[in-house]
């Protein structure tokens, strides 16, 4: 089947929706744009349709949402083609160009219910337009009918292109195949304009589609076949493959990474919850390490405190002076000569030593100081926690 886009390159890829939206139509315009999106194009899709089939449209519409592309209503966007054009990342529209919207109708009544409910909710979500808008829109069974600056008030475009074209002869015509007779003429007597602006027959990459009399429009085969290859290669396929079998391969890497991700999330967890385990441990080894030297009569109920926060920090070096510090039975003697050290020992001396150095050699003058002078032992711990 031959390549419904085409442009200067892929880069520049449009591609034209005009006549009846039918199966046949749809299916290869569907296949042409999402081989488009794999290679990474964004392309622009014109249209100028009466509408046609919603199920050939929903077929173009579910390759739209798999693919980024750009919508332009160049002349009427009609039933189905007015919904399509919703589904543009970027939608614009002639200054002269009408949309149209109507209930689907035709088939088994619940079908035919649902298939409307579908096609309000993607006009609900894609314009301004309200709820009780469109049920009163639907359940009239009217054709509803926008120019461009109310498609733009509204919100089913996002930017009008202004053209010097105007046409004057539709307001009383209410067959379908005669207003888009006149929207070709339309489009004719723009495309001219355009051609003459640009040095007489010269068009512009935007304007090489812009007529719709021919849908089957080539692409730069060569370009698009290159950079195929290029994407097979890069995902170890084989040249072989078709677009569909690119797409499936791309569908299970993006599991295969969503899977990783989801793991490597629950790994990091663990390990946050393995570090809370650990530091709630290590709090709980320090309290109870000065719990018992609280129990051993080695420091009082008024050094707990103290001692805990220095076990905390430092839990060997808190063990080491705690196990340097005399049980109660031998402390009396002991402390007496300490207390004499003490004594003649300003506070500045016994800053200078020093928390650490006091705990690993002179443990029982932390200790006497941390009874005897709580302010003095409280400015050994903060010059300690300061010098870490």
């Amino acid at each position: 089947m031959e390549n419904l886009f085409t442009g200067t390159n892929t880069k520049d890829a449009i591609g034209t929706i005009s006549g009846e939206i039918l199966p046949d139509f749809s299916k290869g315009f569907a296949s042409d744009l999402r081989q488009l999106g794999a290679i990474g194009v964004r392309p622009k899709i014109n249209i100028n349709s009466p509408g046609g089939s919603v199920f050939a449209g929903f077929e173009i519409i579910d390759a739209m949402i798999d693919t980024e592309v750009d919508t332009h209503i160049m002349g009427m966007a009609f039933s189905m083609g007015g919904i399509i054009s919703q589904f543009g990342k970027h939608r614009t529209a002639n200054d002269f160009s009408m949309l149209m919207i109507h209930a689907a109708s035709g088939g088994q009544k619940e079908l035919v219910e649902k298939m409307n409910d579908q096609l309000k909710n993607i006009l609900e979500s894609r314009s301004h337009l309200s709820r009780k808008q469109l049920d009163d829109i639907f359940n009239n069974s009217k054709d509803v009918f926008f120019d461009s600056s109310e498609m733009l008030e509204l919100g089913l475009i996002d930017e009008i292109i202004n053209t010097d074209v105007k046409i004057t002869n539709f307001d009383n015509t209410e067959n379908v195949s005669k207003l888009y007779e006149i929207y070709n003429s339309a489009l004719d007597e723009l495309d001219k304009n355009i051609s003459e602006k640009n040095g007489g027959g010269i068009q512009t990459s935007f304007f090489e589609t812009s007529k719709p009399v021919n849908t089957n429009i080539r692409i730069d085969k060569y370009t698009m076949d290159e950079q195929f290859k290029e994407v097979k290669a890069h995902l170890q396929l084989d040249s072989s493959d078709t677009s569909k079998e690119v797409l499936n391969s791309l569908k299970v890497r993006d599991k295969e990474f969503s899977e990783l991700k989801a793991t490597l999330k629950d790994k990091d967890e663990k390990i946050e919850g393995l570090e809370k385990n650990i530091s709630s441990m290590n709090e709980q080894k320090a309290v109870d390490l000065v719990n018992k030297a609280k129990e051993d009569g080695k420091i009082s109920a008024d050094a707990v405190e103290h001692f805990t926060a220095f076990a905390k920090s430092n839990y060997e070096g808190c063990k080491k002076a705690i196990e340097g510090i005399t049980a109660e039975a031998k402390r009396e003697s002991i402390l007496d000569n300490v207390s004499k050290t003490v004594t003649l020992s300003s506070d500045d001396k016994i800053l200078e030593k020093g928390y650490a150095n006091l705990a690993a050699n002179e443990p029982e003058v932390l200790k006497l100081v941390s009874e005897e002078n709580p302010d003095l032992f409280n400015k050994l711990i903060d010059n300690h926690n300061k010098t870490k």
